[in-house]
């Protein structure tokens, strides 16, 4: 008997969805996961993070209101990805876009993800983060761009 008490609760435990919610998907000038090469424009607007001899990097298109990290010098199985906050940085969504370096590579980027959401009038912050035999994160970055003007609010 506790042995099929156990196996419907493993079994109700993969069917039930988590409480944890991925991002909510962003679209703006583009929507969120865009490829990182169709950007219109690449700036640095922090310096980047090392780790353990790795560079963790933010690039951001205004242009395009996205922003995307890499990780580079590193090891296959090190990882990068975004988190973005909509406030002041006390709370954030993680892991946007994580993407781990491959066998026989040195380095892999994130996709890109929107630094303003027009449809709810927020501006967000956004940095880089990545794991290489530890955790590092940039530092955050502001939206600045054209694009996110329909989020500001007069004061």
């Amino acid at each position: 008997m506790r042995r099929l008490v156990v196996l419907v609760v493993v079994a109700v435990g993969l069917v039930i969805p988590s409480k944890a919610l991925a991002a909510t998907v962003v679209c703006s000038v583009h929507c969120d996961t865009r490829d990182p090469s169709l950007a219109r424009q690449e700036t640095f607007p922090v310096p980047e993070s090392r780790l353990n001899g790795r560079r963790v990097v933010l690039h951001v298109s205004d242009v395009d209101g996205m922003a995307w990290g890499s990780v580079d010098d590193g090891l296959p199985g090190d990882s990068v990805w975004l988190d973005r906050s909509w406030g002041d940085g006390s709370s954030w969504e993680g892991l946007l876009g994580k993407a781990s370096i491959p066998t026989t590579w040195t380095g892999t980027r994130t996709l890109m993800y929107n630094l303003a959401d027009p449809a709810t009038h927020r501006r967000g912050m956004i940095r880089a983060c990545g794991d290489a035999q530890g955790v590092a994160c940039t530092a955050w970055a502001h939206a600045r761009s054209r694009s996110t003007a329909a989020c500001s609010r007069p004061g």
